[in-house]
């Protein structure tokens, strides 16, 4: 189970640096991340809401850090775990639309990344997630 963890923990923290870089005004890869419908984008996130996303990146991590070493164990921050490993296996079947495994929308480049990268990670995160918070 360390090695999960560990994992886990470390691709929170991955998924943040990526949201501080673009943050604070990277562009490399930033085009492949955001889906678009024709060529333009779906949302716009911003500076802020992209740094806001990389802070509750690091306090994912921090939660399943607290869960899997018993720094800090309490109902509340179970109930939390359960709640990021729902919202990540709900990321990954998606809205339907143009995120997760049942998008309708296939054929962009988004789309190509996030078959094959994006929801399966996301259920990756889900599950591992889930795992840490179950054995706390």
């Amino acid at each position: 189970m360390s090695y999960l963890a560990g994992m886990i923990i470390g691709m929170y923290i991955v998924i943040a640096g990526f949201h501080f870089y673009w943050g604070i005004g990277g562009k490399m890869g930033i085009d492949l991340v955001i889906p678009k419908k024709g060529n333009i984008p779906m949302f716009n996130p911003g500076k802020l809401l992209t740094l806001f996303v990389a802070l509750l990146s690091l306090g994912f991590a921090l939660v399943f850090y607290l869960l899997y070493f018993d720094v800090f164990l309490s109902s509340e921050l179970i109930y939390v775990g359960w709640m990021i490993s729902g919202l990540f296996v709900l990321r990954s079947i998606g809205e339907f639309n143009a995120v997760g495994f049942f998008k309708k929308i296939k054929h962009s480049e988004f789309a190509k990344y996030d078959t094959r990268f994006f929801s399966p990670l996301c259920l990756l995160l889900g599950l591992g997630s889930a795992m840490i918070t179950y054995q706390a």
